[in-house]
Formats: C-alpha cells, structure tokens, sequence
C-alpha cells in the first residue's frame, strides 16, 4: 500500500498575494459562495488547494472570451493568458521541487 503525498495547502494570505486581491475580497467571496472553493480546517482555519485554484481561474478564462460584457473591465484576453502561463510555470517548479 502506497501513500500519495498531500497535496500542498496554501492560506488565505497566499491566495489573496496569488490573485492579487486583499484577504478581506476573499472572506467576502466565501460568504457570498462565490470564488475559488476552499477547504475548512477543524478550528476554522481556511485552506485552498493549488489545484482548485488552477481549475477556478481556467474556468474564468473559459468565461471572459465568449462574454462580450467582461466582469472585470479593463481585463484582457493577453492579460489573462499571461496569468495563467505563470501559474503553469510556477504548478510546474512546485512539482519539481516536490511541493
């Protein structure tokens, strides 16, 4: 029997440094059920996983091409595959280092 090792969690810190955002947008956004998913930790600690994220701003993406009307103004389609290059790039190097 074989373990998987677990999948990196990062804070609620890391995740509004990630996505350029402030902590108190992404508390806002877990009231509102809306955002990337995240876990609760026993004692109310708030935890996101890598990969979620990953999935969640992709599925962003998917949504601002077709919509002429873009939820955030001023946001490009370069702007947003920039972003998403980098999380590549950095998804990448943290399964180098085995993170």
């Amino acid at each position: 029997m074989s373990l998987e090792p677990l999948e990196r969690l990062l804070d609620t810190r890391s995740v509004s440094v990630l996505l350029c955002i402030s902590v108190e947008m992404l508390a806002r956004w877990r009231q509102r059920r809306i955002g990337p998913p995240y876990i609760k930790l026993e004692g109310g600690a708030v935890r996101y996983r890598l990969s979620d994220l990953n999935d969640w701003v992709r599925k962003l993406k998917a949504y601002w091409r077709p919509d002429p009307i873009k939820p955030w103004e001023g946001v490009t389609d370069k702007m947003m595959d920039r972003l998403l290059d980098g999380w590549e790039r950095a998804e990448e190097q943290r399964r180098r280092r085995g993170w």
